[in-house]
């Protein structure tokens, strides 16, 4: 994000719930996984027109099993979800954002990691409007 830059609070596509530190990632919620890129040290899901580049080593879970970045399986298992309709999207505690699929599987992106203050999501959400949300 530019120096100097704000978040519209109020024209968010997130929304606080009283008492948590929960956000809703409301314009997710009905669109489909349509890309997964893979970029050299980081990747990008594609949902309809909004894109989320993620630079935390995030997984992915189907049927109770997780699959880790890097981990055998793990590619294969984030392009099956192509075409998956996004159920629920949150951030959860400024720990991590949880992305629920239709067919029951969950991306899950940790907020948390050794670069504090840095970069770990990246997203562009409908009407081009954006936000970035730190490693804390």
């Amino acid at each position: 994000m530019a120096s100097g830059a704000k978040i519209d609070h109020e024209n968010a596509l997130f929304t606080m719930r009283q008492d948590t530190t929960v956000y809703s990632l409301q314009s997710l919620v009905g669109a489909r996984l349509t890309g997964v890129v893979f970029v050299m040290d980081y990747i990008q899901l594609q949902f309809d027109a909004q894109v989320m580049s993620v630079l935390t080593l995030l997984e992915v879970r189907v049927e109770d099993k997780a699959y880790a970045f890097g981990e055998e399986g793990f590619r294969d298992k984030i392009c099956e979800r192509i075409t998956a309709n996004v159920m629920k999207a949150d951030v959860y505690e400024d720990l991590k954002i949880s992305i629920n699929f239709d067919d029951g599987s969950n991306i899950m992106i940790p907020l948390v990691g050794d670069q504090k203050g840095n970069e770990a999501v990246d997203f562009r959400g409908e009407e081009n409007k954006w936000w970035v949300f730190h490693q804390s």
